[in-house]
């Protein structure tokens, strides 16, 4: 994957978890908030552990762009275009 590629998902994925985030807060604080400061609501850690098992955790910036680059692989969609709707359908 190129650097072009890499920077588009990445902020993808911040604009994805800024939605996501606006949905958890109230109306007024959504109105309010910025994208940047959707990572900073977001817990500091980005595994888990479980099952004997280190995974990444649910609505992580980390397991958005892994969800994202397996939606690319099996859709053809742009970048710019993917939902949050889209991250939520994929399995794995």
């Amino acid at each position: 994957m190129n650097g072009r590629k890499a920077k588009a998902i990445r902020k993808q994925a911040l604009v994805l978890l800024y939605e996501w985030v606006k949905t958890l807060v109230s109306e007024e604080e959504a109105k309010n908030m910025k994208p940047e400061e959707a990572l900073a609501l977001l817990p500091k850690d980005t595994h888990i552990y479980a099952n004997r098992r280190i995974m990444l955790s649910a609505f992580s910036f980390k397991w958005i762009i892994k969800k994202i680059k397996i939606f690319l692989k099996t859709n053809n969609k742009r970048i710019n275009q993917i939902t949050l709707e889209d991250i939520n359908g994929t399995n794995t």
